[in-house]
């Protein structure tokens, strides 16, 4: 059996005790460039998967990996490889789906 890492050599009972007061621990406040960056992320995760919903209902309506394309200003096979898995997780979602080829 192998030994886990421990760079700081604490022991067990340090360990356990560090883990149970984990959220009681100081926290360092972060900096405006920090929360910019990590809202810029969070925003920026938010649109991506919108736009996923978005492809998934206008796949579920009919529209064609052709339409989806120029709306997104993207050639009709980068868009229907890029999001055609992706949109796989909506099936079902917008009741049942017609048939889409």
């Amino acid at each position: 059996m192998t030994e886990a890492k421990n760079p700081q050599k604490l022991s067990l009972a340090e360990s356990v005790k560090r883990f149970e007061n984990f959220d009681n621990e100081p926290a360092r406040t972060a900096t405006a460039d920090e929360v910019f960056k990590f809202r810029q992320r969070i925003n920026s995760k938010y649109l991506e998967n919108q736009i996923i919903r978005s492809v998934a209902e206008a796949r579920y309506f009919g529209l064609s990996w052709q339409t989806i394309g120029a709306i997104l200003n993207l050639p009709a096979d980068f868009a229907e490889q890029k999001f055609n898995n992706e949109i796989k997780i909506f099936d079902g979602a917008f009741g049942s789906s017609p048939s889409i080829q």
